[in-house]
């Protein structure tokens, strides 16, 4: 996962060169999407298609401290519980949220392999599988 969102982008320099505040959530939330988002996500401007399913909601994720200029989730993230209801489709890409529900895409990253959801099948990535890089 290696992109940063325009909001980001805007509210990092913002906060650095125009001091304007920017609080920093206080859990980030990682998402599936079936179409990837783009770095034109704005505020109310989303790009791409988050996955929906009566069993899917975006999981509370926690990372390591940054070394290096990159963190990596420290724990499992596990995705449609007792399994998706319905037929999901191909899930492409992988977001962090600032919110649970709506809020603000912060990183996203396509996945190196298309995992095809269908009715009863979960995801999961394991400790470390998400990178996230500043270049």
């Amino acid at each position: 996962m290696a992109a940063k969102t325009l909001y980001l982008d805007n509210a990092l320099l913002n906060a650095v060169l125009t001091h304007t505040s920017f609080t920093s959530p206080t859990t980030v939330y990682t998402a599936l999407f079936t179409t990837a988002p783009t770095t034109a996500y704005t505020s109310g401007s989303p790009t791409g298609v988050e996955v929906t399913d009566v069993n899917y909601a975006r999981q509370a994720s926690t990372f390591s401290s940054a070394s290096g200029g990159s963190t990596a989730n420290t724990g499992t993230l596990a995705f449609f519980g007792a399994g998706a209801a319905s037929s999901v489709g191909s899930v492409v890409a992988v977001g962090v949220f600032d919110a649970l529900t709506s809020g603000n895409l912060l990183y996203f990253g396509n996945l190196t392999t298309a995992k095809t959801i269908g009715v009863g099948d979960t995801l999961s990535f394991a400790s470390s599988a998400l990178n996230i890089a500043e270049s």
